[in-house]
């Protein structure tokens, strides 16, 4: 046999027994996966699938999507039967427990699976309501990108799930919010305040700036008779943003009851026309045709025990 002849065969018999490896190979993950499913399948069929765990009702299905368990676990304890709509003494349900750990393939599978998008548990509150809560962008988008989610649902004391992202000054999540047409601004919670009230309550620039944008009433009044320029003046100058300039353009002084002390503000006017550094345009109505091209309000105070303090805040302005 000549030696090219030789060759060709040991070449044609290595690859035989590489696809032949490959298919032992291939064979063998079978049945080891099989041999997994139908493990816990035949375990998991012969017990109460939904029986809690705890003294507080947390089940099976439950426990697996808090503690971030692989797919095929999740896929195995519904597939076997766990009720995706089982509620623990609180009301949490196995699509809250996903949220609350931050485990977004488990929230992903629970949907796919049909999940309910919108339980509510005791206080009211719903996955999207936790997750904005608790600052979790990518399973706040997955949620959101569910056709059934209820943008607008309010907990127990009037909250929407922005409120929450507000209120937790999670910049990047009430963007995502806010990337919603149907997202409700005026709603206002059980201390008649609105996400925009909140933001300004909490002193975040970046917040404030885009709820105006949006098209936030800036005239809203809270239950206890503040509108958003009175919260902005409490605050002294503890404002905060993601924005980094604001331009000073002129003053105007008057006078403000603030806890019950009467002292005299001056208000630094401004204007930040910057739109692609995503400071927000307002209009300002009842002034002088120089002051209706500012667009951004720059609010500083004087007083006599704190010779400056800085207001940072975008408003449209109703004088």
């Amino acid at each position: 046999m000549k030696e090219g002849d030789r060759e060709r065969k040991k070449e044609r018999k290595r690859k035989e027994n590489e696809k032949e490896s490959e298919r032992q190979r291939e064979k063998r993950e079978r049945e080891r996966e099989n041999g997994i499913s139908l493990f816990h399948m035949s375990s998991l069929s012969s017990l109460q699938i939904n029986k809690p765990i705890d003294g507080v009702g947390r089940t099976p299905l439950m426990e697996a999507c808090f503690m971030g368990a692989d797919r095929r676990i999740i896929d195995i304890l519904i597939k076997a039967g766990a009720k995706l709509g089982a509620k623990n003494r609180w009301g949490n349900t196995a699509l809250h427990w996903a949220v609350l750990s931050g485990r977004p393939h488990a929230v992903e599978i629970l949907l796919s699976r049909g999940s309910e998008v919108n339980p509510r548990d005791k206080d009211g509150e719903t996955p999207l309501h936790w997750a904005c809560y608790w600052g979790y962008l990518h399973t706040v988008d997955i949620l959101l990108g569910h056709n059934g989610i209820d943008v607008n649902v309010v907990d127990n004391d009037g909250d929407t799930p922005l409120h929450l992202a507000v209120r937790s000054q999670h910049y990047n999540v009430v963007c995502a919010m806010l990337s919603k047409d149907s997202v409700n601004l005026e709603i206002v919670n059980k201390e008649y305040r609105t996400p925009l009230l909140e933001a300004v309550s909490d002193g975040h620039l970046g917040i404030m700036q885009r709820l105006i944008a949006r098209g936030a009433n800036v005239n809203v009044v809270e239950h206890g008779g503040n509108n958003c320029l009175h919260l902005a003046l409490k605050r002294e100058n503890n404002f905060h943003s993601e924005v980094e300039h604001m331009t000073m353009l002129d003053q105007v002084s008057f006078h403000i009851v603030c806890d019950y002390v009467c002292v005299c503000v001056c208000v630094c006017v401004c204007v930040c026309v910057c739109i692609c550094a995503s400071l927000c345009v307002c209009k300002i109505d009842k002034q002088t045709e120089k002051d209706r091209q500012k667009q951004t309000l720059f609010v500083s105070q004087f007083s006599p025990t704190n010779p400056i303090l800085h207001y940072h805040f975008l408003i449209q302005s109703q004088w």
